[in-house]
């Protein structure tokens, strides 16, 4: 086996890099430390909407996968499964097409599915089952409110949608995320979660604000990695994997969120 790359990433100044994408990123030899505890962070699938309408918002709502959705979670797993033979636990949050993509990386490694509600998506309240133009029409006090549908950056702990801040989700995500380090230390774990779950774990890696996550590339079935020797060394091994990347092009890749971009 070659020396794992330790990821260095250089953080572009946001007007000019509306989206970071971490293939860009710049590597650098360092051989792996087994002391040190190894997350594997999985996106869902592709989902269908609600309604179908392309661009309705669903956040924390129990959407199902599409049929491309799960070929995409199958296709993660067929990947972990030779990239990460070994994993200790797999875990999910508590939402089916996560759950899904979960079982299928489980699968054949006699481990059971651990899932945990605090790694479910952000709660948006009565924004779900619409698309960012009817939010503007139908609540323009809350568009005013918070600024951005993105990122919140005029109100960080909006809830006056009936939903969540972006720094609410991040609380919940980054404590769920210290107790499972804690009961797996020095292991490999697995994660199938969401879009700002996912943004959460690797925004607190990188020492990204609250309001610069929507700034961060994640595809639908996206694998990344984390490494963990504390709570305060947190390195990115490397972000964002589509499954374009790991199935060779068979498989196009999919951001599949209406609000990973300002707006």
């Amino acid at each position: 086996m070659g020396k794992r790359l330790r990821r260095k990433c250089v953080l572009w100044p946001l007007g000019l890099l509306p989206l970071l994408t971490w293939s860009r990123c710049l590597a650098v030899g360092t051989a792996g430390d087994p002391k040190k505890t190894r997350l594997y962070i999985v996106r869902h699938g592709a989902v269908i909407p609600p309604g179908n309408r392309k661009g309705a918002i669903y956040g924390g709502a129990d959407v199902e996968l599409s049929e491309q959705g799960k070929e995409e979670a199958e296709a993660a797993a067929d990947y972990l499964l030779e990239e990460a033979p070994d994993l200790d636990a797999v875990y999910s949050s508590n939402l089916s097409r996560a759950i899904y993509g979960a079982e299928k990386i489980a699968e054949g490694r006699n481990l059971k599915v651990v899932t945990d509600a605090r790694f479910t998506e952000i709660n948006r309240g009565v924004w779900v089952g619409l698309n960012k133009a009817e939010i503007e029409e139908r609540y323009p006090e809350h568009v005013k409110q918070i600024g951005s549908l993105s990122n919140f950056e005029a109100d960080t702990e909006f809830s006056q949608h009936g939903g969540e801040s972006y720094r609410a989700v991040g609380r919940r995500v980054l404590a769920a995320r210290d107790d499972l380090l804690a009961k797996h230390h020095g292991q490999t774990v697995c994660l199938v979660c969401h879009n700002w779950v996912t943004a959460a774990l690797l925004g607190s890696a990188l020492g990204l604000s609250t309001e610069e996550w929507y700034t961060l590339k994640i595809p639908t079935a996206s694998v990344s990695l984390v490494e963990y020797s504390s709570k305060a060394a947190q390195n990115v091994v490397f972000m964002g994997k589509s499954p374009e990347e790991f199935t060779n092009g068979r498989l196009k890749e999919n951001v599949g969120s209406a609000l990973s971009s300002k707006g």
